[in-house]
């Protein structure tokens, strides 16, 4: 007979179905999710000695031929938004003489990215008014991850005359694709100063 069976943290459950052989070095893969195949025989047939059929004492046993790892799905593993955090000029409402002559050193728009223990850092650089406030929102479908920075300035009398370079970190686990369309989505109050682009990463 046959066997094959999936098992979450490979070889931990073998021996709780039957007795095993020897696992050789080559089909050890500990602690992975895997699929194992084998043959099973008894060892009635391999020691070919008669034993009474009520003799709980025999024991199958099985040889593995086979042993495949098991890539999670995207039902069963999706990306998890962990946090965003706030940078750069957010929360500022006072600027001094030297902060307004720094702050004019505008940089570029950027998206930068960061992959360390299972964890995505997505970094997005915004250059808008001083003295401005923001909501960061993000969606994830499949692939694609949606980042939605949406201006919540009460009034343009809030805003300082000179240009900030704002930043927001998003923080993403459980990835599973080999690339990540990331789409950046900047909402400002006036329209004609909108921004939209998009990146992607890749494993």
């Amino acid at each position: 007979d046959t066997f094959s069976i999936i098992l979450d943290n490979y070889p931990e459950g073998v021996t709780a179905i039957y007795p095993a052989t020897p696992i050789p070095d080559s089909l050890r893969i500990d602690g992975l999710r895997v699929a194992v195949s084998g043959t099973i025989f008894d060892t009635k047939s391999v020691n070919r000695c008669e034993t009474a059929t009520d003799d709980k004492s025999v024991a199958n046993k099985f040889e593995i031929t086979d042993l495949i790892r098991v890539t999670p799905s995207v039902e069963e593993k999706e990306v998890r938004f962990v946090l965003v955090t706030y940078g750069g000029c957010n929360g500022q409402s006072e600027f001094s003489p030297a902060q307004r002559s720094s702050s004019m050193d505008v940089k570029n728009d950027t998206v930068f990215f960061d992959f360390q223990n299972d964890t995505l850092k997505v970094s997005v650089g915004i250059n808008y008014i001083c003295c401005s406030s923001f909501e960061a929102t993000q969606n994830v479908e499949g692939e694609k991850i949606s980042l939605l920075i949406t201006e919540t300035t009460p009034s343009p009398e809030e805003y300082c005359r000179c240009d900030c370079y704002y930043t927001f970190d998003y923080y993403f686990t459980d990835l599973s694709k080999q690339t990540y369309e990331i789409n950046v989505a900047f909402d400002a109050k006036d329209d004609n100063k909108d921004k939209n682009f998009s990146k992607h990463f890749n494993f």
